[in-house]
């Protein structure tokens, strides 16, 4: 997998820099994270392969500054509303908690994106801020299946568009 340091050209994040505070935020390829003028958190193959979220490795930094990584420890995974859960699964439709299709939702929602971003964006008062939103590119890979089919699962793509956009919303 490709990682930051084998880029050929800057990242935008590295440009914008130069003249405002920036963000790069588990943006794919930003692994490891990167000295900026503002943060980095890094995202990516090397992420998930190297640090998981949470770990300084020998091969590469998790974020800049050093110390964001405090943050991500604490990051937990949250109870799910049976409401929320219920719109991914769909009306009426019950499954066991411990069906492996599950999975992808219940880590959609301890996706710390939403809950971190804005925190480090008025932190560091930056002007130009890249994310990563993954849960929406795992829901395709996960449920694209049981999108036509309607029934079990059929919403769970639709849904995470939905809550998705609310977050940007917040956000904007």
């Amino acid at each position: 997998p490709y990682t930051s340091n084998m880029r050929r050209a800057e990242a935008l994040w590295n440009i914008v820099g130069r003249r405002y505070p920036v963000g790069a935020y588990r943006w794919l390829i930003s692994w490891p994270a990167e000295k900026v003028n503002g943060f980095s958190v890094a995202g990516g193959f090397g992420w998930v392969q190297h640090g998981g979220g949470g770990q300084h490795t020998k091969r590469g930094q998790v974020t800049q500054p050093p110390e964001l990584q405090r943050a991500l420890e604490r990051w937990r995974r949250p109870t799910i509303p049976p409401e929320a859960l219920a719109a991914y699964v769909g009306e009426g439709h019950r499954v066991d908690e411990r069906d492996p299709r599950l999975q992808p939702i219940v880590k959609s929602f301890a996706n710390p994106t939403v809950r971190e971003l804005p925190r480090l964006i008025e932190q560091f008062d930056v002007r130009f801020a890249a994310a990563g939103f993954y849960p929406v590119d795992a829901f395709h890979h996960y449920f694209n299946v049981y999108r036509d089919r309607g029934g079990l699962f059929s919403n769970a793509i639709a849904e995470r568009y939905r809550f998705t956009d609310a977050r940007l919303g917040e956000f904007i």
